[in-house]
């Protein structure tokens, strides 16, 4: 009789076991899956956002959604944030150009803001970056990698080194 009840008690064990086990796997699959869609679904924005950011009109003049991407991945180089995706490197030559096509430009719904963003800078104003990022981050309706501060002067130095060595 102890012998039948040992058995008995061993199997309800491993029957649990076994059920837990499979529990935990359907899970910690259904968790993998959620997060594979999530990033694709981050992907997916990102690749749409870029793509629709590439294109200039019949002109050959930038459009708005591509003079905003630029802007957009130059703040990366000023901002802490947990996601950047793009780079920009700020230098003269670039908030320059910038400013010379909003001269040229006047049909940006958003050419006051960029303006005043690019002028700041141009004088060498970089603390409106956060607000830039940010801004431009929820014109695009931005789901993550919104901007927290601004990068110390060896965070930004390091975020250079490491995006763009190839530029000096």
């Amino acid at each position: 009789m102890k012998k039948l009840i040992a058995v008995i008690v061993v199997g309800i064990i491993l029957a649990g076991g076994i059920f837990t086990y499979n529990v935990l796997s359907s899970l910690e699959q259904k968790v993998a899956k959620q997060d594979n869609v999530e990033t694709a679904s981050a992907e997916n924005e990102k690749t749409k956002r870029l793509n629709e950011a590439s294109h200039e009109n019949e002109n050959g003049v930038t459009t708005e959604a591509r003079f905003q991407e630029k802007l957009h991945n130059m703040t990366h180089q000023k901002v802490d944030s947990n996601d950047k995706w793009g780079e920009r490197r700020i230098t003269e030559e670039r908030i320059d150009n910038m400013l010379q096509t909003l001269d040229e430009q006047t049909t940006y719904q958003n050419e006051k803001f960029y303006q005043e963003a690019l002028t700041a800078w141009d004088n060498g104003n970089f603390e409106n970056s956060v607000e830039v990022h940010n801004k431009i981050w929820s014109m695009q309706e931005g789901t993550v990698g919104r901007a927290t501060g601004l990068l110390t002067e060896e965070e930004e130095q390091e975020y250079i080194e490491e995006n763009f060595s190839e530029e000096g």
